[in-house]
């Protein structure tokens, strides 16, 4: 009977966890645990965007929240919006997606923050994302996970940590993530302010890796997608993928030389404080002060 018991009680512990908080252990694989594909439900071919799961609270083992960029809700009908994990999609041609009900963007940073005093939002700042919230969870296993999102006061620039840019095909053939460097334009003299005054993160990419698998051609999604970069979690022993920008797709690359390809990514850091406070309001109408919102 104690050997059952035993055996019970290690069964149970050495079972893989994903309730503690955002994030899993950074590893090739698990990049891909963290993002979603946006497609038409009736013609998937049309228009894909990449978006990544939303930690909500902490301790929770599912999420109804997806970060994606605003130009990936253009042109789309939100009645036939879906959302797949990324490793669904990857893996099986009948798809079976999540049914979007409502997207939430950003109207006028600056009227949210006159509501309240812990969001610091200019009314400059770019705007390049969405929020969409799912008619039934994404439940956490192996396979999926939240990301994490980044503290403003903990970066600098450069940044050193490892950067990544997830590849992955309209095909849903999955590649292998690509190491990037990550910039502040502010640290970059060569770009003109005057052209990229909303763009936060300049995001650089080896050309002899990239020759041949460029993010801006058209095999790859590259709505929404993601940069991540590995970040040292401080409560436990684990490094943890964290979301630092979002791919725009208005200025995609700014300059092209023999050495590396550069690209222009949507800092998150001065927009976490409105995301958050997007995700932890329950209810959402139109006309709300800062934020837009569309429901199927």
């Amino acid at each position: 009977m104690l050997i059952f018991i035993y055996f019970v009680f290690l069964s149970y512990v050495l079972q893989p966890t994903f309730s503690a908080d955002c994030g899993v252990q950074a590893t090739a694989d698990s990049l891909y645990m963290h993002l979603v594909v946006i497609l038409p439900e009736q013609h998937p071919d049309e228009k894909q965007c990449l978006g990544t799961i939303l930690h909500l609270q902490h301790n929770d083992t599912y999420s109804d929240t997806i970060l994606t960029s605003k130009s990936c809700l253009k042109s789309k009908n939100l009645k036939n919006t879906v959302v797949v994990t990324l490793l669904d999609f990857s893996k099986t041609e009948t798809l079976k997606g999540i049914h979007v009900v409502r997207s939430i963007f950003p109207k006028t940073l600056g009227h949210l923050a006159s509501q309240s005093t812990t969001i610091n939002s200019p009314a400059s700042m770019n705007k390049n994302y969405a929020i969409l919230k799912l008619k039934t969870p994404i439940v956490y296993d192996k396979e999926k996970h939240s990301v994490c999102l980044p503290q403003e006061s903990e970066v600098n620039f450069p940044i050193s940590r490892k950067c990544y840019l997830p590849t992955v095909y309209k095909n849903g053939r999955i590649g292998s993530p690509m190491r990037v460097d990550v910039h502040s334009k502010e640290t970059e003299a060569n770009y003109s302010i005057k052209n990229y005054h909303q763009m936060d993160l300049i995001v650089e990419a080896k050309s002899i890796f990239n020759s041949r698998k460029r993010i801006h051609q058209g095999e790859f999604i590259t709505i929404g997608m993601p940069v991540l970069c590995i970040d040292p979690e401080k409560y436990f022993d684990v490094d943890k993928y964290f979301q630092y920008g979002i791919f725009d797709q208005e200025k995609t690359i700014l300059k092209r030389d023999l050495s590396k390809l550069i690209y222009v990514f949507t800092s998150l850091f001065s927009l976490l404080n409105h995301i958050m406070f997007v995700v932890s309001t329950k209810e959402f109408h139109h006309g709300y002060p800062g934020v837009d919102t569309e429901t199927s």
